[in-house]
């Protein structure tokens, strides 16, 4: 293609190609890019836009797991203070293009931690926004299928367990020090709030000097200074 639209197009056709997607809707997912979601609006006018929120202490949680599990992969889980200020950049971005005035109505953000406490719930929800009928079988991923190979296969790095399970909601809370979600929380406060996310161990102000890891002289030379990132 000679433009990006025309790029999109080409990627477009090749997944509906490559899955056989005759009826439905075709699709693409990414992280970090819902800033532009204004320009893709714009050069897709049918195009319906979904933005998901996750928890960041369980998301950082899992990144740090993954390490654990694969040290090979430890080059795969970002730094800490970098993923927690893209966070808030990602989560102000959805506050704020769920509310614009012109792609307000093609837009929904959705919090992780619903879609699989109530799936059902949840995915009806989404099939009227897209105008699509809701079918239980739609939450059988036994009959997902990955990009290569036939069989899909589970993506936690805290869980085996097969299907949508709420395993690793909280697992962040048993597995992380006390000092990492006082940082994570330190940083993300404002935009957690947004959407539901209650701090536990940041109480505001200077978080406390407790922690030995590398975050403490970090801690010491920042100040306390709150605001919304944008």
């Amino acid at each position: 293609g000679d433009t990006y639209r025309d790029v999109f197009d080409s990627g477009l056709a090749m997944m509906e190609h490559a899955y056989a997607a005759t009826d439905g809707w075709v699709g693409f997912n990414d992280n970090w890019v819902i800033e532009f979601f204004p320009q893709l609006a714009e050069a897709f006018p049918e195009a319906k836009l979904l933005v998901v929120i996750r928890d960041p202490r369980a998301a950082m949680a899992s990144a740090m797991k993954l390490r654990d599990n694969d040290p090979a992969k430890a080059s795969k889980v970002p730094l800490m203070y970098s993923f927690a200020h893209n966070w808030r950049k990602h989560a102000a971005n959805a506050y704020l293009l769920a509310r614009h005035r012109v792609l307000g109505d093609r837009l929904r953000v959705i919090r992780y931690e619903d879609i699989v406490a109530d799936p059902a719930h949840v995915l009806s929800e989404l099939c009227d926004f897209l105008g699509v009928a809701y079918e239980p079988r739609m939450l059988d991923t036994d009959q997902f299928r990955p990009m290569a190979g036939d069989r899909w296969e589970g993506h936690s790095n805290f869980t085996s367990q097969k299907g949508i399970y709420t395993a690793s909601i909280d697992a962040w809370r048993h597995y992380l020090a006390q000092s990492t979600v006082e940082f994570i929380e330190f940083i993300c406060d404002p935009e957690m709030r947004l959407f539901g996310y209650e701090p536990e161990a940041y109480l505001g102000g200077t978080p406390s000097p407790r922690g030995t890891g590398p975050f403490r002289s970090w801690w010491r030379q920042r100040s306390p200074g709150r605001s919304c990132a944008g």
